[in-house]
């Protein structure tokens, strides 16, 4: 393919300044473009292992939902007011580029430019503190994407042969998202129902329930709800509950579904418990 058809400023780039200035010129035009989206795997994989964390600590995400969204909030500021003109004046071919130096030094950066953000708005140094880490961590992920990406000849020659790829990376955010929240949960809703946000996990829920009846082994429900269902032990107990637009009432007894009834609401069934459903001797 000939990048003089493609791109003819690049090309006579290339004729007057040479092989290197014509790999910064190239760098120069995109480093923006890869900022963001090394901003955006920051952000995406900062929540994800946020997640994990609070799924295998306290067996669900129940503050996944609230830091997807500020996190993504700040991020969106820190974006806008701290990062992009120091990368467009830094010269990317120093030292501090360098995958081993680089990480460390956004690290610091983005604890700096958090406290700076949270901190003015809110004026508090225990939520400053509360979430230090995770400004931390997204710091350093973003080094490490960053630098690692503006040293691919393959990355940074991509958006200037094609530019419309630019647009894959201007809607990685909204991708990310959509394959985290909507994919995710629809192929596999059993392997990420502990760290998903509290609004999924209650649309995986209330797609569940319904897949089971009366007279059904109670443990493939319990597996297939992960943690939600743990206080039912030894094939014995009962739980009711109520979310937007369903609710259900269930009981076991011996291992086995012994009454379930659900709907939109709790007004559309008998919702009461009824202890003695389950202390029939088992069979």
């Amino acid at each position: 393919m000939n990048i003089c058809a493609e791109n003819p400023p690049l090309c006579k780039a290339e004729k007057r300044y040479g092989q290197g200035k014509m790999t910064t010129l190239k760098l120069n035009s995109v480093k923006q473009t890869l900022g963001f989206f090394s901003m955006t795997i920051a952000w995406a994989l900062m929540n994800l292992l946020h997640s994990v964390y609070l799924g295998w600590t306290d067996g669900k995400a129940d503050d996944s939902g609230v830091v997807i969204f500020w996190s993504g909030l700040f991020i969106a500021i820190a974006w806008a007011v701290f990062i992009i003109y120091p990368l467009k004046k830094l010269d990317h071919t120093k030292n501090i580029f360098k995958p081993t130096i680089f990480p460390i030094i956004s690290a610091i950066y983005g604890a700096l430019t958090y406290s700076i953000i949270v901190g003015g708005l809110f004026r508090s140094f225990e939520l400053v503190t509360m979430f230090m880490p995770l400004a931390l961590l997204t710091g350093a992920i973003f080094g490490v994407s960053y630098s690692l990406l503006i040293q691919s000849d393959r990355v940074v020659d991509l958006p200037n042969r094609r530019p419309f790829t630019k647009i894959f990376f201007i809607l990685s955010p909204a991708l990310i998202l959509f394959f985290f929240l909507s994919v995710m949960p629809a192929i596999g809703p059993s392997l990420v129902f502990r760290f998903m946000p509290d609004e999924i996990r209650y649309k995986i829920v209330a797609k569940t329930i319904p897949k089971y009846k009366v007279g059904d082994d109670f443990e493939p429900l319990k597996n297939d709800l992960p943690g939600y269902l743990d206080h039912i032990d030894n094939g014995s107990g009962n739980m009711s509950a109520s979310m937007e637009n369903f609710a259900f009432v269930l009981q076991v007894n011996c291992g086995k579904i012994i009454r379930l009834e659900y709907g939109k609401n709790s007004t559309d069934f008998d919702n009461t418990i009824y202890g003695k459903l389950q202390e029939k001797p088992c069979p």
